[in-house]
């Protein structure tokens, strides 16, 4: 037999490292709640630099993603996209976007690493004008 004793090491250590690669680097994978699901206490800062900042609860529940504050301007609670990386540090982001009928659409993106959340949300009045908010928060 004319066999090459390199091949077959080779070939196992490539088939090792798709097998470790598919357990240590999995897909992500849709959020259904996970580390998203339950309460944040964010602020929420102008990032024009006007205005006061703004104290708001974001609540998460599966699907359902809802702001306290904006809630009480006529903005109901709204489906959100994910995707959560299970892996060490783990990260989680997000996206909403809410209307309403006498203050236009919000489009919010953001991310969460650990017990913290952070990101942006841009509310797009009826008139046209935009304001964009920055929002930091943590896990109550």
């Amino acid at each position: 037999m004319n066999a090459n004793p390199k091949k077959p090491l080779a070939t196992r250590l490539t088939i090792a490292l798709l097998l470790a690669a598919l357990l240590v680097l999995p897909a992500a994978r849709a959020l259904g709640g996970g580390m998203l699901t339950g309460k944040w206490t964010v602020t929420l800062s102008s990032i024009e630099g006007t205005g006061q900042d703004i104290e708001d609860t974001l609540s998460f529940d599966k699907t359902k993603f809802s702001s306290e504050y904006f809630g009480n301007k006529g903005f109901a609670g709204t489906e959100f996209k994910g995707v959560e990386t299970p892996l060490v540090g783990a990260l989680a982001k997000f996206s909403a976007t809410a209307s309403s009928d006498s203050d236009g659409k919000l489009a919010w993106q953001g991310s969460i690493t650990a017990s913290a959340i952070e990101g942006t949300v841009t509310w797009t009045k009826k008139d046209g004008s935009e304001v964009t908010y920055r929002f930091t928060g943590k896990r109550q």
